[in-house]
């Protein structure tokens, strides 16, 4: 069972919590931080309903210069907002895995993955599972990015517990953000990207 250390560093800008997490998997107790030399084994994988986590995937893939990735369910998710409410309650009440649009093999070569997906029904979106059930991610490192209209530590509490729940053993699971602020956002990049090189 994964132990998760926790160190919160909690910014408070305009309406917006900022949240630094250190979670580890049990095979790992230390801290990681990215370098410019690892940009070639990063990426940026997201899922983006309302294009809000798309375009913090955008803007963290542009400032670092790394590829990225969209998840998207086979079945494509209601344009209609209350359609999508009840198709989303219903996946998160009987925890399914919807089937996956595309399940590239390349997701393999990285070895540090951005996260990013909003919080639905409290939790991660259930495509999410969907993701790290079909991937094995032993020693992969995650570093996720969630994006909500307001903030909840316990949603950010279940959405961790939910990807520690749904990867394999050994994925190393940390430094989450839970912001839609594009200054927390790169506040946070600056502190995983040591040194930060990013683009003007």
């Amino acid at each position: 069972m994964k132990k998760l250390l926790k160190l919160f560093s909690v910014i408070f800008s305009s309406n917006i919590f900022l949240i630094n997490t250190i979670s580890c998997s049990n095979k790992s107790e230390q801290e990681y931080n990215l370098t410019d030399n690892t940009r070639k084994d990063t990426i940026v994988i997201y899922f983006s309903w309302s294009n809000n986590t798309k375009s913090i995937a955008n803007y963290i893939s542009s400032k670092l210069n790394l590829d990225k990735f969209e998840l998207k369910r086979k079945k494509d998710y209601p344009k209609n907002y209350n359609e999508l409410s009840l198709e989303a309650k219903n996946e998160a009440i009987n925890n399914l895995r919807p089937e996956l649009k595309e399940t590239p093999d390349f997701i393999k070569n990285y070895k540090y993955i951005f996260l990013g997906f909003p919080i639905w029904w409290h939790l991660a979106p259930m495509i999410i599972g969907s993701f790290l059930n079909y991937y094995n991610l032993d020693n992969i490192h995650i570093l996720p990015f969630m994006t909500s209209s307001g903030y909840l530590e316990e949603h950010r509490q279940r959405a961790i517990q939910y990807l520690n729940d749904n990867s394999t053993k050994g994925t190393i699971i940390e430094k989450e953000i839970f912001s839609t602020n594009l200054v927390n956002v790169e506040n946070w990049i600056k502190d995983i990207y040591v040194p930060l090189t990013v683009s003007s």
